[in-house]
């Protein structure tokens, strides 16, 4: 009786070693068990070891594979997750830290166009051959013969028009286009949240639409770090998606793109640092990209080519970009430290933006603040600071702007207004001669240009009108200069070489107001001003 009862001792023993062997290299094997919904796993208990040395690539892969739809991944604070290729998410998500310091994921691999993060809505249908014609400002579109389309879905139309400003040739032509989201669906009319804001004709050009099924993706307390690189490495990217929030993380190293929005509506990143966005031709900090209502807001960006980039291969339309500090540095085209002119742009958009906002931006330590190549832009409240080389605002390509409520702030009390704001401490004393350069002519002889109520410290002009082979313009058709307080920099107290308005070429009067604008010296005492190339 006694050797029976050992007998079955040994046996559960056995059976016990092997049971928790096999639960450990399931554990090593990323054998999370199966269950119908999971909203929530820990991707430590599914076998992620967050040292920064381990491969956790695969179960941090399965672990997002395995949650159900808008369930949550949580990563450790302050561990440092490991992973040589991209995480590819396809469903609503959260990722986040459960603590106070932020979770990492570190990338060995540093092959050019591959992110960390990778989010993909789905595209459902893409129809073309349309027959019908969209009208400017209507709320629906006839509805098509297709399954599933509803309410939420995104619909995405496209035509082979080039886009109005600055259309290019080739395989990357900018042309019409406009990202919506479905409000709701009858058995004849597909309904849009906002109208058209253009016009598609059938029988004049190619129409292409997309119905997209989008995800909603959240990002909090992350950090997504990879090697110095000349490779055009990206740092995350969501594409076809909705309603998504990226807040508190940060980008370092991803040369070309530090968080790229690709065809996503009402997108908002807050809270966020990128740096080193520096790729020679075009690394940008945080990009906008053929999207709708993109929100960028209290980010800080630094030693980044362009740190905001609103743009697409269609129209961005609707983004904000407000509340964010941009300054040069870090490295420049070849590797090297970034000299402040090393073609360094704060924000700005390209041709493809239309009804762009930058609000109350700090720009500093640049070749140029504010870059506006697009049509119908506002630029309100921005503060430029430190060391500018060419101008605090640059406009090319494009027409109709608001310049307002703009400001600079000079003197050698830079260095320490900058550490008591946790902005760089290398910020150097503010310089810039011009505020507002015009080149390509913006088409001020057909849009508007208005300026009014800014507050700079300037040397040379307020508006530089620069020449080029493909400048058209010959007259001001609707410019507006007033309410400027001006003070000249590096004046002596002298009779004053301030030009208001300073043109490469003759520019004829049409249309325009000057006035109440004040220029003075740097202890108050009012200057003259006169025009160049202009009469007013």
């Amino acid at each position: 009786m006694k050797r029976k009862i050992g007998f079955i001792i040994i046996v559960l023993l056995i059976n016990l070693i092997f049971l928790f062997l096999y639960y450990e290299n399931a554990k090593k094997e990323n054998q999370i068990p199966e269950k119908e919904n999971i909203y929530s796993i820990n991707v430590n208990d599914a076998g992620a070891i967050g040292d920064g040395k381990a491969d956790d690539t695969k179960i941090i892969q399965k672990a997002i594979n395995q949650v159900s739809p808008g369930g949550n991944i949580i990563l450790d604070s302050g561990s440092t997750y490991r992973i040589t290729d991209t995480i590819i998410i396809e469903k609503d998500i959260s990722i986040i830290s459960n603590g106070k310091k932020k979770a990492s994921f570190l990338m060995d691999n540093n092959e050019g166009n591959k992110p960390i993060l990778n989010f993909n809505g789905e595209v459902k249908h893409n129809i073309k051959d349309i027959t019908s014609t969209f009208k400017q400002r209507d709320i629906s579109i006839p509805m098509f013969k297709k399954n599933g389309i509803r309410a939420g879905d995104l619909i995405l139309i496209e035509s082979d028009t080039p886009w109005y400003f600055d259309p290019r040739t080739g395989t990357e032509n900018l042309h019409k286009g406009e990202l919506h989201r479905i409000s709701g669906v009858t058995n004849t009319k597909i309904l849009l949240e906002e109208a058209l804001w253009d016009s598609y004709l059938s029988k004049y050009e190619d129409i292409n639409v997309k119905i997209i099924r989008p995800i909603q993706v959240n990002i909090k307390n992350i950090n997504l770090l990879r090697s110095e690189s000349n490779n055009r490495t990206i740092g995350l990217r969501i594409k076809y998606c909705s309603n998504c929030v990226i807040d508190n993380t940060s980008v370092k190293n991803s040369s070309a793109l530090g968080i790229h929005i690709v065809s996503s509506y009402r997108t908002s990143i807050e809270d966020s640092t990128i740096e080193g966005a520096n790729d020679k031709n075009s690394g940008y900090g945080i990009q906008s990209y053929g999207s709708s209502f993109s929100l960028i807001r209290d980010n800080v960006i630094f030693g980044s080519r362009r740190g905001v980039d609103i743009s697409g291969l269609y129209p961005d339309h609707y983004s904000i970009v407000e509340f964010n500090s941009v300054f040069g540095g870090g490295k420049n085209k070849i590797g090297q430290a970034y000299l402040i002119e090393d073609t360094q742009y704060g924000i700005g958009t390209h041709s493809t933006a239309n009804f762009t906002t930058f609000r109350g931006n700090i720009l500093g330590n640049l070749n140029y603040g504010i870059n506006i190549r697009s049509a119908n832009t506002s630029i309100e409240q921005n503060h430029f600071m430190g060391y500018i080389k060419g101008s605090c605002i640059i406009l090319s390509n494009g027409r109709n702007v608001i310049i307002k409520e703009n400001r600079t702030t000079s003197g050698k009390n830079l260095p320490n207004f900058a550490d008591m704001t946790q902005l760089p401490t290398n910020i150097k004393e503010f310089k810039a001669s011009t505020f507002l350069a015009i080149k390509r002519s913006f088409e001020i002889d057909s849009g508007f240009i208005k300026i009014t109520n800014n507050s700079v410290d300037i040397s040379s002009e307020l508006i530089k009108i620069l020449d080029s082979p493909d400048s058209k313009l010959s007259s001001f058709t609707q410019l507006n200069i007033e309410g400027n307080r001006i003070k000249l920099l590096d004046n002596k107290n002298g009779k004053s070489n301030f030009f208001l308005i300073n043109s490469d070429f003759p520019l004829f009067n049409n249309s325009t107001t000057i006035k109440g604008n004040k220029v003075t010296d740097m202890m108050g005492n009012i200057q003259d001003f006169r025009y160049k190339n202009f009469k007013p």
